[in-house]
């Protein structure tokens, strides 16, 4: 039997085409199937505490923003927690206190998104009950990740 090179360099013009477009389309899909769970997730989350909003698309506007500013609280959080943690040994302080800037930092995201737009509601006591189970879920999903602490000592 004879060898076949299917290199990449060596495929015609159609081949590398086809090969780029079906990454794509993976790659886009993947990333599509993440932000179509988040939103639905929400969209029952929000059902269950009876929060209102005028259309999906409004949910949908208040996710992107939250994603946006979530971006940026979630620097403080982490940053925050570094800086608090290099204090404690005990892994359970550690962790509630991982869970507590987490769920303070994902509060103010909500929060803040929630003032901005006019086209939904969510009551201070859902959007603390939604921090909190994602700050949770975080610490679930980051699975047997460590915070890592280097401290260098004078010599």
């Amino acid at each position: 039997m004879r060898k076949r090179d299917h290199s990449f360099r060596k495929m015609r013009i159609g081949g590398k085409l086809v090969v780029v477009t079906s990454i794509g389309l993976l790659v886009m899909g993947a990333f599509l199937l993440v932000v179509a769970a988040y939103f639905f997730g929400f969209v029952g989350v929000f059902n269950v505490f009876n929060v209102q909003y005028e259309s999906l698309g409004t949910l949908f506007l208040f996710l992107i923003f939250f994603f946006i500013l979530g971006f940026f609280t979630n620097l403080f959080a982490q940053a925050s927690i570094i800086i608090s943690t290099a204090y404690y040994k005990e892994k359970k302080k550690i962790i509630t206190l991982k869970i507590m800037f987490e769920t303070l930092f994902l509060w103010l995201a909500i929060f803040i998104v929630d003032e901005m737009m006019v086209r939904i509601t969510v009551p201070v006591e859902t959007e603390l009950i939604v921090s909190l189970i994602l700050a949770c879920s975080n610490l679930i999903f980051d699975g047997k990740k460590k915070i890592r602490i280097k401290i260098r000592r004078k010599k």
